[in-house]
């Protein structure tokens, strides 16, 4: 695998220190990297669960942005803010959190690539741990107030001095399919300390509610501790902000065999 570090700052590359370039993907870092942060990810998936958390903290910690991510095998789109043009891919910070997000959902052949490589990058700043949030779809959701949250994770030690893990119900058997299951899983062949949690939501809806209890869930991690009352308060306003990208989603979630989520795994493995 070709990696390459190139330092250098200047106006045509827009303040960049560092770019992380691997086979595919360019991790653009606009100021270094401290080690020891916490990883969030936020990728678009089911009920955009973690799109909607990861986004949420970006605003209420007022968030810079960190890194930018480029590719080729992205689809050729720009976000328009403040009459400046940015990838949709960015990972921003606070402290010592960093959060993953983007404005479109992964190409279902970028997906793998893109984890790897993702993986290879948090491996390499040294990150602290990683947090993975996404939605599991539930034919129940529209009668539960208050979502079950599930968890998965290679290192409780890790995690349990700030996250309830005794509180929530452990993902014992399941599939799991697209950007999330991908990264989890290189998450943990690269034995990064890796939480992921998994709400009961809306399949094709976008879901403030699961995002809420995610947070909740995570309420005793400092750096993840922001009021969620908005999420819960805003849910029609939030659900129309982000039909598109749902639909979107949807449609890359389709590719990803999602709906196997929904089947029992043979566990013969």
């Amino acid at each position: 695998m070709d990696i390459s570090l190139n330092w250098e700052r200047n106006a045509f590359l827009g303040g960049i220190t560092n770019t992380y370039e691997l086979a595919e993907f360019q991790f653009n870092e606009l100021e270094p990297v401290a080690e020891g942060m916490l990883f969030f990810d936020g990728l678009p998936d089911t009920g955009l669960v973690g799109t909607i958390v990861a986004h949420h903290l970006v605003g209420a910690k007022k968030m810079s942005p960190l890194v930018r991510i480029d590719s080729n095998l992205l689809p050729p789109v720009a976000v328009v803010k403040d009459m400046d043009l940015f990838e949709p891919l960015s990972v921003y910070r606070s402290g010592t959190l960093a959060v993953l997000t983007s404005e479109i959902p992964i190409p279902t052949e970028a997906v793998k690539p893109f984890s790897r490589e993702l993986t290879s990058w948090a491996a390499r700043r040294k990150l602290r741990a990683i947090i993975s949030v996404g939605g599991l779809a539930d034919p129940r959701r529209p009668e539960t107030d208050k979502p079950e949250v599930l968890y998965i994770t290679n290192s409780p030690e890790t995690f349990s001095s700030q996250v309830d893990l005794k509180g929530l119900k452990p993902l014992a058997s399941a599939f799991l399919a697209g950007s999330k299951a991908a990264f989890l899983l290189d998450c943990y062949r690269a034995k990064l300390p890796t939480l992921g949690l998994f709400v009961q939501s809306f399949l094709n809806y976008p879901d403030p509610g699961a995002a809420a209890s995610a947070l909740d869930a995570l309420n005793n991690v400092s750096e993840l501790n922001v009021d969620t009352s908005e999420l819960v308060k805003s849910g029609e306003e939030m659900r129309l902000r982000y039909r598109d990208l749902m639909r979107r989603t949807m449609g890359e979630m389709e590719r990803a065999q999602k709906s196997r989520e929904l089947e029992t795994p043979s566990l013969v493995v």
